[in-house]
């Protein structure tokens, strides 16, 4: 836990007579114009950007005057932002809040994009007229905010520059104020202002990250203390998001909101490929689990998304489904990663595990957990547990699947797994218990583990099923990739269409594999054959039907 310092923000700073590294000296006091025609305005603001230190001065011209003419930029929205970025620096303030003003109304096919501002100032950057800078920022009018550290090629990056803060508090506090959205990355070294601008506000979001693989240090986290303790006063607020896991100990401030503050509806987290979430992580430094049991206390919480590198059914369970278990309103419970995962009794045990949260989630819809791709080494101890029994230990997690399921509060539409391996006794009762199903619409088990004789299981079960849409088994390029009883992952690739027949599937044997495994697994397709025709047949009538259903609905919209 992070002390948070209880002395009031320090008196703001003389203003600075030092001259503005970013403009040329003889320019420093250009005359501002007050433009009466698109002509004089477009001059006005090119007379503007000559005097920029800017290495693409043609592409800045060119976005100025289809601005000035109301028309759309047909190139990158980047140059935008560099526009932007470049009137500032030189403190153009006053040309800048005219660009953004006019941008603003010209019709846009990158709407998002266009009502978006980024602001990264360079290392050393301050203004000499804030005054000014203030009046220009209090103005201009973005629904979405970015705060960057300046760029990685400077010394000392992470650190944002001060005068930055207040261009924000302007923006936050203005009573014009459309800011509803704000991405904070970087070293806040004067976050008191910031945070008493949160009262006044109309912030809906905010996301907390750090660039790159640096670590906010003790100072950096009292810090985004500070600005997450001035949240509970923002009564718009309705989303977090964590792009670092250090920031899951703002909990600490979360668990301050009150009855009368932000009420959440949704969290996100983006964790990156490089920090893998294991419960518990490096002595609790990791506070993910402490995080999500405050989150959960939100009766208004309806989502939970993000990317996150869950290594395992345990880590799931721990930061996850205990949380949330019995919440009352959550819809969306999303988890995205990369990991290849252990084969072991929690990560085998998902599916019961999921069924469960959704009887007791009685809003739960949607339920997804991808990760990697299974590895060569996941499929030979996949092996290796069925051959010690594994599926004999798996008996209450096959009976907890079909209880659930044929529960009526099993309400998911939704279910998405990928990357997970299997035990066959667990998977022969999900597939069964689909069979009597009536919400599941949407079911995708890519990249996982399945084995070819349970699907005869789920060919049976969609003869009943009128409810599943789309279904996604584990394929590429058209052919499926399943197990067979030699332990082996086996492709099924289609033949070459006949019009007289019904289109069929053949196998490709796994890579190395030996003359006995090869001979079982032909052996068990060639006594599974029709089924896995049908199987796949049935599915591909699905998924099309599905998309034409969608197709259709698309057309009638447009």
């Amino acid at each position: 836990m992070y002390n948070v310092p209880a002395t009031p923000r320090p008196p703001a700073q003389p203003i600075r007579k030092r001259p503005n590294p970013f403009v040329e000296p003889s320019d420093a006091k250009r005359p501002r114009t007050s433009p009466t025609s698109t002509v004089d305005r477009l001059a006005g603001w090119l007379s503007a950007v000559q005097h920029l230190r800017s290495p693409d001065l043609a592409s800045a011209e060119d976005f100025l005057a289809f601005v000035a003419l109301g028309r759309e930029f047909p190139h990158h929205p980047d140059t935008a932002q560099a526009v932007f970025h470049a009137l500032v620096r030189c403190e153009a303030y006053t040309v800048f809040a005219d660009v953004f003003a006019a941008y603003q109304k010209i019709p846009h096919s990158c709407a998002d994009s266009k009502s978006k501002l980024i602001l990264q100032m360079p290392l050393g950057w301050y203004t000499t007229a804030p005054a000014a800078m203030v009046h220009a920022f209090a103005g201009v009018q973005p629904h979405s905010v970015e705060i960057l550290a300046p760029t990685p090629e400077e010394d000392g990056y992470f650190l944002v520059p001060d005068d930055v803060h207040d261009c924000l508090r302007a923006m936050l506090s203005s009573d014009t104020t459309a800011l509803v959205e704000l991405a904070i990355n970087g070293s806040i070294n004067e976050p008191h202002g910031v945070a008493e601008a949160f009262a006044d506000s109309k912030l809906q979001s905010i996301e907390f990250g750090w660039k790159d693989d640096g670590v906010p240090d003790l100072a950096d986290m009292d810090n985004y203390h500070i600005l997450a303790n001035g949240l509970k006063h923002c009564r718009t607020l309705t989303h977090i998001g964590i792009n670092h896991p250090h920031f899951f100990a703002l909990h600490t401030a979360i668990a301050d909101f009150s009855i009368q503050g932000p009420q959440l509806t949704s969290v996100s987290f983006n964790l990156g490929p490089d920090r893998p979430v294991y419960y518990p992580y490096r002595a609790g430094k990791m506070q993910i689990r402490d995080f999500m049991l405050e989150i959960a206390k939100f009766e208004t919480l309806t989502s939970v998304t993000g990317n996150a590198q869950l290594y395992g059914g345990a880590n799931l369970a721990a930061v996850f489904i205990e949380p949330l278990t019995g919440h009352k309103a959550l819809t969306t419970l999303e988890i995205e990663g990369g990991l290849n995962l252990p084969v072991d009794k929690q990560t085998l045990e998902v599916v019961p595990m999921v069924a469960g949260l959704s009887v007791s989630c009685a809003a739960l819809r949607h339920f997804k957990w991808a990760e990697g791709e299974l590895s060569g080494d996941v499929i030979e101890e996949m092996r290796d547990y069925l051959r010690r029994g594994g599926d004999l230990a798996m008996a209450g997690a096959s009976n907890a699947v079909t209880k659930a399921m044929a529960n009526p509060a099993f309400r998911l539409e939704s279910l998405t797994l990928n990357g997970l391996p299997f035990a066959t006794g667990v998977l022969n009762a999900f597939f069964a218990a689909l069979k009597n199903n009536t919400t599941l619409r949407h079911l995708d088990l890519s990249r996982c583990q399945l084995d070819l004789r349970s699907t005869t299981i789920l060919l049976e079960s969609l003869k009943s099923n009128t409810t599943l849409e789309t279904i996604t088994l584990p394929e590429e390029y058209d052919d499926y990739y399943l197990s067979t009883r030699d332990g082996n992952v086996h492709g099924f690739e289609p033949k070459e269409p006949d019009d007289d027949k019904p289109r069929g599937f053949k196998l490709k044997f796994a890579k190395k594999t030996t003359a006995a495994s090869r001979a079982l697994a032909a052996a068990e397709f060639a006594q599974l054959q029709g089924h896995a025709n049908q199987l796949f047949a049935a599915i591909a009538t699905h998924n099309r039907r599905a998309r034409n259903a969608a197709t259709a609905m698309e057309t009638r919209v447009v």
